[in-house]
């Protein structure tokens, strides 16, 4: 069974858009902001919260990285379909932390809605393997729980940043692989 037909270069744009966006948009949004912002302790949501500085920035950020993980999904054609839909679950809710700065009631629920989703669609997809895929989701689920035991923490920022870059990096990397592991004579890979 193929995990993806031809890999195409949309395809891989599109995974590798997430991290890109995140990380350079975060650090571009983070360094416009006044003396007071640490990324080490304040969220990256504080980035595009109403009153930051510039806060279009993140803004854009998260949307883009929404709308690369919907695109991803819709691209792994051979990953299985619960982990697809995990991973669109995951952009709509990008997408919406984006639409829904702090404070809006909507913000909390939908960024918990994306990480939890993020985490889980490596095991749900099985891309590139099934245990690769399951020690991904795994450590990510670690770094969520120390995330979470860090809300109103010290170490607030520097957790949040572990899990989502570690989210945001793992659709560029399954595509990669599969490109690699593509045979160039048939143009598709065996599970």
């Amino acid at each position: 069974m193929s995990l993806m037909a031809e890999p195409r270069s949309w395809r891989v744009a599109a995974a590798a858009t997430a991290p890109v966006a995140l990380i350079g948009g975060g650090e571009w949004a983070a360094a416009v902001q006044p003396d007071g912002y640490s990324r080490a302790r304040d969220s990256i949501s504080a980035l595009a919260a109403q009153g930051a500085s510039d806060r279009w920035i993140m803004t854009t950020a998260l949307s883009l990285v929404g709308i690369s993980y919907l695109l991803t999904a819709i691209g792994l054609t051979g990953a299985r379909t619960s982990g697809r839909w995990l991973l669109a679950l995951g952009g709509a809710a990008t997408v919406l932390v984006a639409a829904s700065p702090q404070p809006h009631p909507l913000h909390v629920p939908a960024a918990g809605i994306a990480f939890v989703a993020l985490a889980l669609w490596p095991v749900a997809s099985r891309l590139p393997t099934g245990w690769t895929a399951a020690a991904v989701s795994a450590v990510t689920a670690a770094l969520l729980g120390w995330f979470a035991l860090q809300l109103g923490g010290t170490w607030l920022g520097a957790t949040e940043r572990a899990v989502a870059w570690t989210e945001a990096c793992w659709p560029v990397v399954c595509v990669l692989v599969i490109r690699a592991a593509r045979t160039p004579d048939s143009g598709t890979v065996s599970r």
